[in-house]
């Protein structure tokens, strides 16, 4: 009965051993097969879950409409104000030599001197090329939170499902255990490790599901979907080589960055607000044609009776108030002088942003090779060395299963790795203004709102 407890047990270790190593290599080396409660739609890559949001996303429909609008306000600003049109009747009529005036018609229109039309006009455009630039920021903020969001859902996907393997052949391992200790083979020591070992990664399963729960709703929130709506098991990504240096960075977002070209569209428009406040010195002017109806009248002898009076107007308004327009231009050169300071303020914080960012995207890369071509092998390495050892009994099953631990947190610290890494370059391309893994700016706003 002995020795049939000692073959039973040992013939199912090497089996969940056996297993565990095939498990560790298709979790190393190849895709994990789709969960049937995640697998729904064709949204399992970065890239098509952004193109889904650019195309669906509120937010940005907002921002687009934002600049739809500014740019209405150029031809706006650009036009001459509305003519005007006053009529008059006399209650008592006038007689003059030219006969009796009973009614008269005029039509005048305001035209603005010294260019206020086209400086306004410079203004309005200068606003909607800032609004532009805002939706373009808009645009770039939204990749990077789904990108961002992606990758989590990509990592914690992945976790969860090798988490859940781990589990179940622990579970194996634990009944090798329990039948070890029945027919005295093994120790009770050994079994009660097994079960608290069982208890932490059952608490780790529910864990990574209510995290899982969460990344999947905050994708969805992105793509402008149901928060509980079903998505595909992410695809497996490759390591991104992609070699960053700061000079090179530095130029590229004062040079792309929306947010700084927006703010110098606005210190533009303020600029022009200056010349147009200035412009408030002088006069417009108001030019009219005026028509008035004249009777005959029988007692005059002027060979012009009855015949109706065409006359031209012409009015300025005088700028008499220097206070008001002097505090006109006082504000406008402090908001000029706002904007430029805003403009400083941002470029600093968005260089301390990208300083960040390359820091974290070389921290993952550096983590990414390290577990990649250092700890991942050489844990791979030392759990087949634990197997043969186990097989002839130099080591407990419990040092196999500490072996089987670590490969299993390495192979899972990789995948961290690898999400922060895709999930920092987001926030440096979101910063730049490109797309630094293909080399390519976004010309998404160079031909204006359609």
């Amino acid at each position: 009965m002995d020795k049939l407890g000692i073959a039973i047990a040992t013939a199912l270790a090497e089996i969940a051993l056996v297993s565990i190593l095939t498990l560790a290599g298709s979790v190393s080396g190849q895709a994990i097969e789709p969960d049937a409660q995640l697998g729904s739609g064709d949204l399992s890559t970065a890239e098509a879950c952004v193109e889904y949001a650019l195309a669906n996303n509120p937010g940005l429909q907002a921002s687009l409409q934002r600049w739809r609008a500014a740019a209405l306000a150029v031809p706006q600003v650009k036009s001459l104000p509305d003519p005007m049109v006053s009529y008059r009747y006399n209650l008592r009529p006038v007689e003059t030599m030219m006969g009796i005036e009973r009614q008269s018609i005029e039509v005048a229109q305001t035209i603005p001197l010294f260019g206020r039309l086209d400086i306004a006009g410079l203004q309005a455009q200068q606003l909607a090329e800032a609004a532009g630039k805002d939706y373009l920021m808009a645009r770039w903020m939204l990749i990077a939170e789904v990108k961002e969001a992606f990758y989590e859902f990509y990592y914690l996907a992945r976790a969860l499902e090798v988490t859940r393997a781990s589990l179940q052949l622990l579970s194996q391992i634990e009944a090798v255990s329990r039948s070890r200790y029945q027919t005295g083979l093994g120790t009770q020591s050994d079994l009660l490790r097994i079960q608290v070992e069982l208890g932490k990664l059952q608490d780790q399963v529910n864990t990574l599901s209510d995290q899982l729960a969460s990344a999947r709703a905050r994708l969805n929130a992105a793509l402008n979907r149901p928060i509980d709506a079903a998505l595909a098991e992410p695809r497996p990504v490759q390591p991104l080589d992609v070699r960053l240096t700061d000079q090179v960075l530095l130029e590229f977002l004062d040079r792309h960055n929306p947010q700084i070209q927006a703010i110098d569209h606005m210190v533009r428009a303020a600029g022009h607000g200056v010349a147009l406040a200035r412009r408030q010195y002088a006069p417009d002017i108001t030019v009219g044609l005026m028509i008035t109806e004249v009777s005959a009248d029988r007692m005059s002898l002027s060979s012009s009776n009855g015949q109706d009076m065409l006359a031209a107007t012409v009015s300025l308004n005088i700028p008499i108030w220097g206070g008001r327009v002097s505090a006109a231009v006082r504000q406008a050169e402090l908001e000029r002088q706002a904007a430029i300071l805003q403009r400083m303020d941002m470029a600093n914080q968005l260089r301390a942003r990208l300083s960040s960012a390359l820091v974290q995207f070389r921290d993952a890369t550096r983590r990414l090779d390290l577990y990649t071509n250092a700890l991942l092998p050489k844990a791979w390495q030392a759990l087949k060395v634990s197997q043969e050892a186990f097989r002839t009994g130099s080591i407990t099953l419990l040092e196999v299963i500490d072996a089987q631990r670590s490969y299993l947190e390495f192979d899972l610290a990789r995948e961290r790795a690898l999400a922060d890494q895709y999930q920092a370059i987001s926030r440096l391309e979101m910063l730049v203004g490109m797309d630094l893994a293909r080399g390519r700016m976004d010309q998404e706003v160079t031909d204006g709102p359609r």
